[in-house]
């Protein structure tokens, strides 16, 4: 059985946010989402674990959903 772990770095903050844990992703970051989703949406994926930081959920948010999970 083969394993494979994909790490994504969460896309562009706002940096007008000064609070580490509630800083969002930048309008930006945002719209790399889009892209993120692309190329992730043939790739079959079991689980998603995330930092607690805002930005890094917004980031994989989009794929869970797109994957129901």
């Amino acid at each position: 059985m083969n394993t494979t772990v994909y790490f994504i770095r969460h896309a562009n903050p706002d940096i007008s946010v000064k609070d580490d844990m509630t800083r969002p992703l930048s309008f930006e970051g945002m719209d790399k989402l889009k892209e993120l989703v692309n190329t992730f949406r043939e790739i079959k994926i079991d689980r998603i674990y995330s930092s607690p930081l805002k930005r890094a959920i917004q980031t994989i948010e989009p794929i869970a959903k797109e994957k129901n999970i």
